[in-house]
C-alpha cells in the first residue's frame, strides 16, 4: 500500500543511474505456442539525498533525469512502496543544479534500489533455503517442461538445474519463461527467490530482475544411426541406436512423416550444438 507525503521545502538530488525496459505485458496463444502479444517500455532512475535512495520511473523510454547529473526539486512527493521510497514530480519545478557531493555508499545503496544485488551461491549450501534475499544459480540445465501459461495467463517454464551434486527445481515467469532453453544448456540464473514448498522441499523463482546468461555450447558433427522418429507440431525427435536424441527443425524435411518412417533405419552425418542439429546429410550405405 502506498503513504504519499508532501516533501517539504526543496528536495537537492542526484542521479546515480537509470535503466530502460522493455517487458511483455501480456501473452497469447498463437498455433499452440506461447507468445509476447504486447510489450511495455519504461525507464526508471535511481537518485539519493545523500541519505536515502529514491526511485523515480515512468512510462517511455527516455528517463526523467540524467544519470550524474544533480537537481533541486520543488513540491515533490516520495511514497513508500514495497520497502522502497518513489518520487513524484512535475516538470516545471524540476530544476538543473551545481553537481553535489554524495557518499559513495549512499550512491551504491541508490543503483541498488534499482537493481539489488544478487549472490552467487552453490546450490549445495544447507541453509540455502533460509537465505534472504536474491540468489544467483550456475548449472546445467537437466529436464525441461514446456512453458504453459497460468489462469492469470502468465507463461511459467519449470526446470532442473544440475549444480554439482544438488538437482535443484527452478520455476522462470513471465519473459524469462519465454527463453530459448534446451537440455544439457549450461547457464546462469540470477536474482532468484529461495523458498520452501508446504511439502518441505524447496524451490527457486524467477523475479521482476532475473537475467539468464546462457553458455555458447560446442559445435559437434558425427554420424548417428537413426533408428525412430517422432514429430511434434512440425519439428522431427531423432532416436538413435546408442539411446540418444537429437532435435531437428521442420525445416530440415518437407517429405511426408510416414515417408520417413520406411526409411529408417538410416545413418546420417548431422552439425549440432547440445543435440539441436543445425546441418544434416544422408550417408551413403556400403555396399561391400
Amino acid at each position: 500500500m502506498s503513504h504519499p507525503y508532501a516533501t517539504p521545502g526543496r528536495l537537492t538530488l542526484k542521479c546515480v543511474k537509470t535503466h530502460v525496459y522493455h517487458k511483455a505485458s501480456s501473452f497469447s496463444y498463437q498455433n499452440s505456442k506461447i507468445e509476447i502479444s504486447s510489450y511495455k517500455t519504461s525507464a526508471a532512475c535511481a537518485l539519493t539525498d545523500g541519505s536515502r535512495a529514491i526511485l523515480h520511473k515512468k512510462n517511455g523510454p527516455d528517463p526523467e533525469f540524467e544519470e550524474g547529473a544533480s537537481y533541486i526539486l520543488r513540491k515533490s512527493i516520495i511514497s513508500k512502496r514495497y520497502g522502497r521510497l518513489y518520487l513524484l514530480l512535475e516538470r516545471k519545478y524540476k530544476f538543473r543544479t551545481a553537481p553535489i557531493n554524495i557518499p559513495e555508499e549512499a550512491e551504491r545503496a541508490a543503483k541498488d534500489a534499482l537493481c539489488p544485488p544478487s549472490a552467487l551461491v552453490t546450490g549445495e549450501e544447507e541453509d540455502i533455503f533460509s537465505k534472504n534475499g536474491y540468489l544467483s544459480l550456475q548449472g546445467k540445465v537437466e529436464k525441461l517442461h514446456k512453458p504453459r501459461m497460468t489462469r492469470s495467463e502468465i507463461p511459467i517454464l519449470d526446470l532442473k538445474l544440475r549444480c554439482g551434486a544438488s538437482l535443484l527445481d527452478v520455476s522462470l515467469w513471465r519473459d524469462e519463461a519465454l527463453t530459448n532453453l534446451h537440455e544439457e544448456d549450461q547457464v546462469e540464473i540470477s536474482h532468484l527467490h529461495a523458498s520452501l514448498l508446504p511439502k518441505g522441499n524447496g524451490k527457486f523463482n524467477s523475479s521482476a530482475f532475473t537475467t539468464i546468461k546462457i553458455e555458447e555450447p560446442e559445435i559437434k558433427k558425427e554420424e548417428i544411426e537413426v533408428i525412430g522418429v517422432t514429430e511434434d507440431q512440425g519439428n522431427y525427435t531423432l532416436l538413435t541406436e546408442d539411446d540418444k536424441t537429437y532435435e531437428v527443425p521442420a525445416s530440415f524435411y518437407s517429405g511426408n512423416f510416414a515417408d520417413l518412417i520406411k526409411q529408417l533405419p538410416m545413418r546420417l552425418s548431422i552439425t549440432h550444438k547440445n543435440n539441436h542439429v543445425m546441418e544434416i546429410n544422408a550417408v551413403e550405405n556400403d555396399n561391400e
